[in-house]
Parts: structure tokens; sequence; C-alpha cells
């Protein structure tokens, strides 16, 4: 039996390109990663750990981004 594998690598980087923004107006800051191309995406919640900030995790987002997610960190 032959083994199907995918054509996409999900350690690749996406086809699409993303813009980071930061939004301030919300009830807690919130980092905001999304594809650059207008759409609908799905949303992603990104949590991080205690005392660690999203900006550490920006290569992670973009990443996740780049796959056609809009990702939300709160700060």
């Amino acid at each position: 039996m032959e083994k199907v594998v995918s054509s996409e690598d999900v350690f690749e980087q996406g086809d699409v390109a993303v813009k980071i923004t930061t939004v301030k107006k919300a009830p807690s800051p919130l980092l905001v990663v999304s594809p650059i191309i207008p759409g609908k995406y799905p949303v992603l919640l990104f949590i991080h750990g205690f005392c660690l900030k999203p900006i550490w995790y920006t290569s992670l987002l973009q990443h996740i981004s780049s796959h056609c997610y809009i990702v939300v960190a709160p700060k």
C-alpha cells in the first residue's frame, strides 16, 4: 500500500505575504498578523505563555499567517 504524501509541507513558508499590526484601542492591546491579500480567512487566537511577549513569537506567527490565517495575540 502506498503512503499518500501531501504536496504541502507545514514547515515551509506559505505563498502569501503578511503584515503585522498592533491594535491599541481594544480592551487589551493586540498583535495581529494577517495576509496582505484581502479576503476571508480563519482566525487563530494565539495565547502565549505567562510573562512572555507575543513579539517573541513573530517568526512563528508570520509563518502561520503565510498559510492564509489571521493570527491574533494579546499583548
